[in-house]
């Protein structure tokens, strides 16, 4: 069964097949089935998808280190300075390593690694650095239940089957991960900071008000969003989600709210989703007066290879126009990496430089830059790594690297664009700044 959905020929090639082949995984991840000795639901975002594929019968995944674009070796990594302005802000807590379970690939290495490589290259000289703390019961009730809080307090969270929990550790992890993040947004929000990265874990925006899910305890870029509405003085805040995986759990605290804009772009279908967790089609745009305040553009990944070229076109046409348009007085970032190349559990192929640009473009649609990052996903560690490192130069003021196209596989295909056109065809009732056609390249 597990040769035939990675093969890269046969049914795979007939899309209704694909997606009757992830029904019955997602059945499996339900039914606490296991595959190759590990919990199935350990594998998020293989529960309910196959490796893309780069041509017919090759997948992504098999091409040559040679062959992929390089993200930087851990020696050969760049030692930069910023290019002027004030100097990003940077929170972590050491402590996150005591949530933890082996073979999972929610990690304490992915945190790790990249406060080194942060120290490695430099650029943690160059940044002002915040002591982390735990959010208050305050923070957390608001956008989760008194239940949730306390089941997570005394070690019996409700909880999908991908997500683990550490009842010595877990809670305070968590509890530090959703603080800090609320920590930093405040330091940006009453001046001390201009911007930030949150290096954090475990991630936050699968969780939902009353359950953890999808490796996600608390969900931290909400509790911080909530913060900035009610204390700190902001009446619009922006959550932007590149993570490839969607965020279901801040669509739906937002769901119905006219004062937080959520814009994710992720791996999934338009009209039905096939990937982790199943939400984000593009059906789902708000409720009530939240009505047109979730804009959701799944890429489909429909040719095998989702690389930079789409997202460069998705953040033109679309996520710009958007985020200008709605004139946030904050904008966070849930700043996952899993659809960077070479990710295990991603599938996409974008380089650090293409997260570099995205967090140019926030910077350029955030009130006096006022933008925090928050790690999410990312489970391939050195990549992680690199992209974080790539976005915090940003943060410092540096320029990101252009868009250079490596190959003619590399470009948008005309069902990309043709998909990207029905998706701005829709939000478009509610985002009138989003251009009719394809915006044309700088």
């Amino acid at each position: 069964f597990w040769t035939l959905l990675t093969s890269g020929g046969g049914m795979l090639g007939n899309s209704r097949a694909h997606h009757g082949l992830m029904l019955c995984l997602a059945h499996l991840h339900v039914s606490g089935a296991w595959m190759g000795g590990m919990p199935l639901g350990l594998l998020k975002a293989n529960a309910f998808s196959a490796p893309p594929l780069t041509h017919p019968g090759r997948s992504l995944h098999s091409r040559p280190l040679s062959s992929q674009r390089p993200h930087g070796r851990r020696g050969s990594r760049l030692v930069c300075s910023a290019a002027g302005g004030e100097r990003a802000t940077l929170v972590y807590d050491p402590q996150h390593e005591a949530h933890n379970l082996r073979g999972h690939p929610e990690k304490p290495e992915r945190a790790t690694a990249a406060w080194e490589a942060l120290k490695e290259t430099g650029l943690m000289d160059q940044c002002r650095i915040i002591d982390p703390r735990e959010a208050t019961d305050e923070e957390l009730l608001g956008v989760h239940t008194k239940e949730h809080i306390h089941t997570v307090t005394d070690g019996s969270a409700m909880m999908d089957s991908s997500t683990y929990f550490n009842p010595a550790a877990s809670s305070q992890v968590a509890r530090v991960a959703a603080g800090s993040v609320a920590a930093m947004t405040e330091e940006v929000m009453t001046g001390k900071a201009r911007n930030g990265f949150c290096v954090v874990r475990p991630p936050g925006h699968h969780a939902v008000r009353h359950s953890a899910m999808g490796f996600c305890i608390y969900n931290n870029v909400a509790v911080a969003a909530q913060k900035a509405r009610r204390e700190l003085g902001a009446e619009r805040v922006l959550v932007f989600d590149w993570d490839v995986h969607h965020g279901n759990g801040v669509q739906d605290i937002f769901y119905e709210d006219p004062n937080v804009l959520y814009i994710s772009v992720h791996r999934g279908g338009i009209d039905e989703s096939y990937f982790f967790p199943g939400s984000g089609t593009l059906d789902r745009h708000g409720k009530g007066k939240g009505k047109g305040f979730t804009v959701n553009i799944p890429c489909e990944n429909v040719m095998g290879y989702t690389g930079d070229a789409l997202y460069e076109e998705v953040m033109r046409w679309i996520v710009s126009p958007v985020a200008k348009a709605f004139n946030p007085d904050l904008i966070l970032v849930s700043a996952g990496y899993d659809a960077a190349d070479g990710d295990p559990l991603g599938g996409f192929s974008l380089s650090p430089g293409c997260f570099a640009r995205m967090t140019k473009a926030m910077m350029n649609a955030a009130p006096d830059g006022r933008l925090v990052l928050a790690l999410e996903g990312g489970y391939n560690v050195e990549v992680t790594a690199d992209c974080v490192c790539a976005c915090t130069r940003v943060l410092l003021g540096e320029e990101p690297p252009a868009h250079v196209l490596a190959g003619p596989h590399e470009e948008a295909t005309a069902l990309d664009m043709s998909n990207l056109k029905k998706i701005a065809d829709v939000h478009r009732e509610w985002w009138p700044s989003i251009p009719l056609e394809r915006p044309p390249p700088p």
